[in-house]
C-alpha cells in the first residue's frame, strides 16, 4: 500500500473546503497515512487525524458560529490600547479545539498529523508532530499556527511565542522531505489567481490583513513549491477566493467546492498524475558552495533541517543530523537549515562568505 500524505493549506475559515476534499478522498476509498496542516488547514488535520468520521467534522463545521470561536474583549484595548497586539483573545478558539477534539496529544491520534507554526521572535519555522517536538497538547499546537497575526494573540508555548504557520509556509510539503510518502496531495487555497476583494479598503481592518497576507501568501507560496518542485505532488485548488478570511455564512458552499475540486482532479490522474515543472526563482547565492556544520551536542534529530534543505543534504543517523559533505555542490545557499533549526545546531564554515548575484538569465533558467 503506498503511502499518501495530506497537505492541507491556510486562508481562514476557506479552509471547509478541506472537509469537501476529505469527503472525496473518503468516497474513492483513499487512505490518508499522514496529516500535514498550516493554520486552518491544521485544524481541520487535527480533527481528521484524530479519526473523527468525516460526516462529524462536516457537521461541526455547519453548526459553527462566530460566538463560537471569537472573543473580542474592548477591555484589552482600553488597557493596552496599541501595545494590544491583537483584536481576539483566542481562548475560545482554544477551549473549541479542547472541547471538541477526543485526543489532546500527538502520541494518541490514530494518524500521524504535522502542524506547521512560527517562532514569533526568531522567525523560523517549528514543526509540531516532529521528534522532540510531541510534549505539547493539540490545542496548544493547532492554536498556535491558527494565530493570525493582529487577528488572534500569539500562543505562548515552553516561554516562546508562536503565530500562525502560514506566515512563512502556507503550504508546508517541504515536511515530506522528512516523512517520505510516495504520494502527497496538496490542497492550496492562495494559488496565483484574480483577487476578487473589491472595494476592501471599506470592509474594515480584518479584511484588509487578510488581502495583504493573501498577496503575499500567493508569492510566498509559489516560491516555495518551486524550491521543492522535485516532490511528487497532486495539486488542488479550490476556488475559494470570493470568500472572506472569517466567512461563517457559506460553509456548505465551500465544502461543496472543495469535492468539486478535488474530484475535477483526481478524475484526471487517479493519484499518478504529474505535476508542471515550475521555475527555481533564487535571489543572492554565495561564490562558493558553503560548508555547514552540524553540533552533535545541540542536535536533538527534530528533523527541521531536513525539512528546510530543498536538495536533501540532510540526512538523519543514529537519532542525529548529518550534513552530505559530498553533496554540496547541489546547496542552492537558501540557509533555511540555519534559520529553521530551533536549537542553533547548525553552522556556517564557508570559506568564501562574499555574496554574489547571479545574471538575469540564471533567475529563470527552466527544468
Amino acid at each position: 500500500m503506498k503511502k499518501i500524505a495530506l497537505v492541507l493549506g491556510g486562508g481562514g475559515l476557506r479552509g471547509m473546503s478541506h472537509i469537501g476534499v476529505l469527503k472525496s478522498l473518503h468516497k474513492r476509498g483513499i487512505k490518508i497515512s499522514e496529516y500535514i496542516g498550516s493554520s486552518m488547514g491544521a485544524l481541520i488535520a487535527s480533527f481528521a487525524a484524530s479519526g473523527i468520521p468525516i460526516r462529524f467534522i462536516e457537521k461541526v463545521a455547519k453548526n459553527l458560529k462566530k460566538s463560537d470561536i471569537l472573543d473580542f474583549n474592548p477591555f484589552d484595548f482600553l488597557k493596552y490600547r496599541l501595545k494590544t497586539g491583537w483584536i481576539y483573545r483566542g481562548d475560545k478558539l482554544e477551549t473549541f479545539l479542547r472541547n471538541n477534539l477526543p485526543v489532546h496529544t500527538f502520541d494518541e491520534l490514530k494518524t500521524p498529523l504535522y502542524v506547521n507554526t512560527v517562532n514569533l521572535n526568531t522567525g523560523g519555522t517549528v514543526i509540531w508532530g516532529l521528534p522532540s517536538f510531541r510534549d505539547v497538547s493539540l490545542e496548544e499546537a493547532v492554536y498556535s499556527s491558527c494565530a493570525f497575526p493582529i487577528v488572534f494573540k500569539p500562543k505562548k508555548i515552553k516561554g516562546e511565542y508562536y503565530i500562525d504557520g502560514g506566515v512563512a509556509d502556507n503550504l508546508p510539503i517541504r515536511i515530506t522531505r522528512f516523512t517520505r510518502p510516495d504520494i502527497i496531495i496538496a490542497v492550496n487555497l492562495r494559488y496565483r489567481g484574480v483577487l476578487k476583494g473589491k472595494h476592501l479598503e471599506q470592509k474594515g481592518m480584518i479584511s484588509l490583513l487578510d488581502q495583504t497576507n493573501t498577496i503575499v501568501g500567493q508569492v510566498m507560496t509559489e516560491h516555495n513549491l518551486q524550491l521543492h518542485n522535485d516532490l511528487k505532488v497532486i495539486y488542488i485548488h479550490p476556488k475559494v477566493e470570493e470568500y472572506g478570511f472569517l466567512d461563517f455564512d457559506h460553509t456548505e458552499e465551500l465544502i461543496d467546492e472543495g469535492e468539486r475540486a478535488t474530484n475535477e482532479v483526481l478524475d484526471g490522474n487517479k493519484l499518478f498524475g504529474s505535476k508542471e515543472n515550475g521555475r527555481h526563482i533564487f535571489g543572492l547565492f554565495y561564490k562558493r558552495k558553503p560548508v555547514f556544520n552540524v553540533n552533535n551536542d545541540l542536535c536533538t534529530g527534530c528533523g527541521h533541517c531536513i525539512i528546510s534543505c530543498p536538495v536533501n543534504l540532510y540526512k538523519t543517523i543514529n537519532g542525529k543530523s548529518k550534513y552530505q559533505f559530498h553533496h554540496r555542490e547541489k546547496c542552492t545557499s537558501c540557509l533555511q537549515c540555519i534559520k529553521n533549526c530551533p536549537y542553533g545546531a547548525i553552522s556556517f564554515e564557508g570559506e568564501d562568505k562574499g555574496f554574489a548575484l547571479h545574471k538575469l538569465s540564471n533567475f529563470f533558467k527552466k527544468d
